[in-house]
């Protein structure tokens, strides 16, 4: 019924930000392109819509979790699995962007076996490990589902590097097999990385 309130349009961008946790006006407009947030956030606030400002710089919004659970079947109804793990991969960029990487990693974990998750862990990964923030790419390599990982000779050599010392055994074997999946995807780089 407190949904019916509103048009379609709008019910579409609510299912979208039930994706995430809280959010900022800022984020829902550059995540899921909500071109009117302030009306829309007005909209929940005058109707009843189960959403919680909480003050600060910047102001936060949060929908009361029974509702964000309905939000979130409301979505899959419309959407596809593809779709969804896509705005998922939309999000983790964006937190990747600015720098808040644990709730990047939530929603890369989200994004399933997508090989844009993979290459975008691969990408953030590589600059990450260079500059020495290794501890983003563990909470990256940890969330992500061990096949994904498998698969990838990129995440794989990273998986491997993070090992500490006393897993020698364990990091050559890795490492192995970084060789072998690097040679049958002719990753003539990550070869010789590894």
């Amino acid at each position: 019924e407190v949904l019916k309130s509103v048009d379609h349009n709008a019910q579409d961008a609510l299912a979208r930000l039930a994706l995430l946790q809280d959010f900022s006006e800022d984020e829902a407009s550059e995540i899921f392109e909500i071109d009117d947030i302030k009306t829309l956030i007005g909209q929940c606030l005058g109707f009843g819509m189960f959403i919680q400002r909480i003050p600060g710089n910047p102001v936060v919004y949060r929908f009361h979790s029974l509702f964000r659970e309905f939000l979130l079947t409301v979505l899959r109804d419309r959407r596809t699995a593809e779709q969804v793990a896509g705005l998922h991969l939309k999000a983790a960029e964006y937190y990747m962007k600015i720098g808040i990487y644990g709730r990047a990693a939530v929603h890369l974990a989200k994004c399933g076996s997508s090989d844009s998750a993979m290459d975008l862990v691969s990408r953030k990964g590589f600059n990450k490990y260079m500059i020495g923030e290794t501890a983003q790419l563990k909470l990256w390599l940890d969330l992500l589902p061990e096949d994904m990982i498998r698969d990838n000779p990129v995440l794989l050599l990273f998986q491997a590097q993070l090992l500490p010392n006393s897993k020698q055994p364990e990091m050559v074997e890795t490492l192995k097999e970084v060789l072998r999946l690097s040679r049958s995807k002719d990753d003539v780089a990550t070869y010789y990385d590894a």
